[in-house]
């Protein structure tokens, strides 16, 4: 799963209930992509955001449009 996920894959066939666990554990998000994911949606929610292609978040950090179709992937995978 680990190798998978490297790789870029975000999904594992499964041939037995014990690999359920290890394949969530290595395919879900981690908490930090968790956190990144709420606070990019967050930004784009927030009035001064509405109607921009591009925006600053509070560390400085310059994030697009296409950060908060990634971050909106990354939640939907919960």
């Amino acid at each position: 799963c680990q190798q998978g996920r490297l790789y870029g894959f975000d999904a594992k066939s499964l041939i037995h209930p014990n690999q359920i666990d290890p394949a969530h554990a290595a395919f879900g998000p981690s908490k930090d992509e968790i956190e990144w994911a709420r606070l990019i949606i967050a930004a784009f929610a927030a009035p001064e955001a509405e109607g921009k292609g591009v925006i600053k978040l509070s560390n400085g950090e310059m994030i697009e449009r296409l950060h908060l179709e990634q971050a909106r992937a990354v939640l939907e995978r919960l």
